[in-house]
Order: C-alpha cells, then structure tokens, then sequence
C-alpha cells in the first residue's frame, strides 16, 4: 500500500507540473454545483495545502485523500474533475463508463482520472464497494471535485 501511495504522489506531481505549464482554466477555481448522486456517500480522509516541494506548485495546490462509498445501485452521474487523480478501490467492484465504454475495477485494482475526461460511476453490484481518490486541486478549491456536465 506504501508503494502505491507514492507511485499515486510521483502520478499527480507529474500531472500538476503538466497543468502549471497548460495554465489552468479559471473555472477550476469555484466550488462546483453538485453532480447528480445516489447511494454513494464521500468522505474527506486528509487534506493538505503546500504539500508538494516544488517552488513552482507550492500554494498553488493541495493534495486530497478521500473514501467513496457505493452501496448496490449506487451512482455518480455524467462529470469530470477539478483536478487529476488516482483512484483505487479498496472494497468490491466499480465500473466507470467514459465514451460509452465501460471498464470494472476490483478490489485491489487503481485507475487514473485525467480531471478532463467526463465519466460515470457505477455498483453494478449487490455489495458496497469503497474507493480510496488520491487528488491534486486548486488551493483554493472547497468542497467536491466532482463538476456536472450541462445536460
């Protein structure tokens, strides 16, 4: 699990160093309206600003830790993120559908999460399943990194 992490921190550095030199869009940096959600719950596990050592990020970004939990049928609607991230299910299995393709992630298995690609969230089991999100977001940003789709 040790090496995970720090393969999850060496992932988003990389990503963020990308972004700081793309220049970030200035709607990443507001709360989002919520993303449409049923039986899934989140919980912030650990949040920590100026956690990268970097002179370029430093105050620009904080990592974030935090659990979802999807009892049967649960779902996240059509979204994308404020930021890059790791994702790595801890308990059953999760299917995210992107373009219409749906990929199963189990227990044990990660996957990363661009920020940009817009994705659905799916328990297409009958047991909960649980969902470790390793991100990188603004400095600023409050709240969920979910960001709804204009339907």
């Amino acid at each position: 699990m040790i090496r995970f992490i720090q393969i999850a921190i060496g992932i988003l550095v990389v990503q963020a160093m990308i972004l700081v030199g793309l220049s970030i869009s200035p709607a990443f940096s507001k709360s989002p309206a919520p993303v449409e959600i049923q039986k899934m719950q989140s919980k912030l596990i650990a949040e920590r600003d100026n956690s990268i050592q970097s002179s370029q990020l430093t105050g620009k970004y904080k990592m974030r830790l935090g659990e979802s939990i999807f009892q049967p049928n649960g779902y996240v609607g059509k979204h994308h993120h404020s930021g890059p991230g790791i994702r790595y299910v801890t308990m059953g299995e999760i299917t995210s559908v992107s373009a219409g393709k749906p990929a199963v992630y189990k227990a044990g298995e990660s996957f990363y999460d661009s920020g940009e690609v817009v994705h659905e969230l799916y328990n297409r089991t009958n047991g909960t399943v649980r969902v470790l999100n390793f991100e990188m977001l603004p400095s600023d940003w409050k709240g969920s990194s979910t960001i709804p789709i204009d339907k």
